[in-house]
This record gives structure tokens, C-alpha cells and sequence, in this order.
């Protein structure tokens, strides 16, 4: 055989072989692409401090969505007309919670003004939940789960192979340090809002697995490569108390700041003032012991405390003014200028 021909065969066979590559890590991986064009190239300015009254709204509306209370409506439609996002998208949340048909048109005003940014992915999926909400109703057995994926599905314009393929690509980019985007992707938002229908079948007593499949349904949703899709479905699977323990060891025993911190905070403050007394225990465990907490988990707590705004936990912060830990005195010194000021901490995790 003629080097020629041997040449031409061995550039055929590393053709063949790049196209099966390429082809598997976008079957498998699904290569993400932006869902706009000029997506990666637009950045979002950094939106301005929140005012008090602005943190006291979105602690009322996100309250309001969780308990898909109705009465609250009003609320809910006036945080829709905030100029603050985060207090747009919480309003958002809570709307599609509550499935509110009554929001979506100033929501959809909020996606077509905001056209490619973020704040027009997370508008899109409260849309269709909305949709969804009024369609399907609550997931109250396995059947009526797999209804409300479907119909969520179909008015996202998403398949479960878009939404697997992307969670992928972002778990990959997210593990490299490739993904700058502050935000997530917009399958990944559709895929927190799937974990939140099978966590709402589990309050029913349908089983669903946190990293596997939706009960009866054919899915098979890759929950456990997104770090906040499966605690969703495993806190719903908690009663009260062992999920406020839970929460609160996820806090109390990092070392370093993790990007999971502000949703462990976020979900320990919706138990509200039955979360305060566990939260003052451990930090008084840890200033009598200095076991139980690390200084990272202790500043993570005094932050949850904020985020509650329950005056009666000011005396325990209190105990960690002049603390010889630095790191500990200076943020007890923090959330207590926060707490006498009145403000509220806000974790920026709208999408939780």
C-alpha cells in the first residue's frame, strides 16, 4: 500500500473517531449554548443595596409563595412592579408557587423587557409554572407528577434530553471553573422547578428519589449533578425538627464558605421562629466548648438569625462581641449593627 493511500486512510479513521467524540459529548454532555446568541456577552450591572422595606417584602412575598397563600396576592403583585430584581424575581417565585394567572402579564412584561439576561430566563419559568399550576393543579400522586412534568415540558419547550444535557454541561463547567455567569442556565432553573413538583409529591406521600427518577413517569432527571435540585426533594422528605437539625449541621460544620452556604440559610429561615432555638443552642454549645461549629459556621448562623429577624436571638450574638476569634467578633459585631438597625438579611439566592 502507497503511503498515500496509508495516509488517507489514517486521516479517515481520526475523522471518524473525532465525529463519534464530538457526537457522544453532545448526546452525553450536551454541549450548553447560550439559549440567546448574545447572551454570554451581556453582563448585568450590579443591582443596587436593598433597602430595608425592600428586604421586609421579599421575606413577606417568598412566605406567601411557600404557603400558596392566596390572601396574599396583592403582595405579591406589587413586589411584580419593584425596579429591584431581586425582589422581582422573588415576587416572580412566588407567583408561579401560588400559580397566580393574575401575574402573568406584568411577568411577561418582565421577559420581553429583559430579553436575554437572566432576570427573562427565571421570567419564563414562572410563566410556564403558572401555566402549569392552573392546568395540573398539585401533584398529589404519581400520576398527576408525571402530568405536571409533561405539561411544564411542553409549555417550556423543553425535553427531559435538553434539560439532562444542559445540567450537565453546567455541573462540568461549574466543577472546572469554566461557568461565569452569576446565574444558572435556563434548564437548570426548569430542573429546580421539577424538583420542587416531585418535593410537593413527597409532602404527599408519593416516592420520589433525590437523584433518580420521578415515580412512574419514564424520567429520569439529573437532580444530583445540580447542588440545589436535590435538597429540595430530600428536605421535603424531613419533618420539621430533623430538617432544622439538618440544616443547621450543613452550616455549622464548613471550613470554607461554600456556594450551597446562602441556600442552607435561605432554607433554615423558612422554618422561621421554630429555627431559633436549635440555631441559639448550637452557638451557645460552641462558645462554652468550641466544638460544634467552625468559626465559617458560626458566622453562617448568626447570618441565618439575620435572615429569621427574630429580636429574641440579639443576646446570643451578643455573647460573641469581644470574642477572641477575630473572624467570629467582627461578624457578631456585623449582624449586631444589622439586627439594632433593623435590617433583615437577604441571601441573593432568589431561585431557591
Amino acid at each position: 500500500m502507497s503511503p498515500r493511500k496509508k495516509k488517507a486512510i489514517v486521516g479517515g479513521c481520526a475523522a471518524l473517531l473525532g465525529i463519534s467524540v464530538f457526537a457522544r459529548q453532545w448526546l452525553w454532555y450536551g454541549f450548553y449554548c447560550a439559549r440567546y446568541s448574545h447572551q454570554a456577552q451581556r453582563t448585568m450591572e450590579a443591582p443596587p443595596i436593598l433597602t430595608n422595606a425592600q428586604a421586609e417584602l421579599m421575606a413577606q412575598v417568598r412566605k406567601a409563595g411557600l404557603a400558596k397563600d392566596q390572601t396574599k396576592l396583592p403582595l405579591v403583585r406589587q413586589a411584580l412592579a419593584d425596579s429591584h430584581p431581586q425582589v422581582a424575581m422573588t415576587a416572580m417565585l412566588a407567583a408561579a408557587r401560588i400559580g397566580d394567572a393574575g401575574s402573568i402579564e406584568r411577568i411577561d412584561i418582565i421577559a420581553r423587557n429583559h430579553f436575554g439576561e437572566p432576570i427573562s430566563d427565571f421570567a419564563d419559568v414562572a410563566l410556564a409554572r403558572i401555566r402549569t399550576e392552573q392546568a395540573v393543579g398539585a401533584a398529589s400522586s404519581s400520576d398527576r407528577l408525571s402530568k405536571k412534568i409533561t405539561h411544564f415540558l411542553n409549555r417550556i419547550r423543553l425535553s427531559e434530553a435538553k434539560v439532562n444535557g444542559a445540567v450537565r454541561a453546567y455541573a462540568q463547567s461549574r466543577h472546572t471553573g469554566a461557568w461565569r455567569r452569576g446565574h444558572a442556565p435556563f434548564e437548570v432553573y426548569a430542573l429546580r422547578a421539577i424538583a420542587e413538583f416531585c418535593a410537593e409529591a413527597v409532602r404527599h406521600g408519593v416516592p420520589v428519589k433525590a437523584g433518580g427518577n420521578a415515580p412512574q413517569n419514564g424520567s429520569s432527571f439529573c437532580f444530583d449533578l445540580d447542588h440545589v435540585a436535590p435538597m429540595k426533594i430530600h428536605l421535603a422528605t424531613l419533618p420539621s425538627a430533623q430538617r432544622i437539625e439538618w440544616l443547621i449541621d450543613c452550616i455549622s460544620q464548613q471550613k470554607v464558605e461554600p456556594p450551597m452556604q446562602y441556600y442552607w440559610i435561605r432554607a433554615l429561615a423558612d422554618d422561621g421562629p421554630s429555627a431559633v432555638g436549635p440555631v441559639v443552642e448550637r452557638l451557645k454549645q460552641f462558645k462554652s466548648s468550641r466544638q460544634g461549629c467552625t468559626p465559617v459556621g458560626v458566622t453562617g448562623l448568626f447570618r441565618a438569625l439575620e435572615c429569621i429577624s427574630d429580636d429574641s436571638a440579639t443576646s446570643v450574638i451578643w455573647d460573641f462581641v469581644g470574642d477572641h476569634d477575630r473572624i467570629i467578633e467582627a461578624m457578631a459585631q456585623q449582624s449586631l449593627q444589622r439586627v439594632s438597625g433593623g435590617f433583615r438579611f437577604t441571601p441573593w439566592t432568589v431561585d431557591y
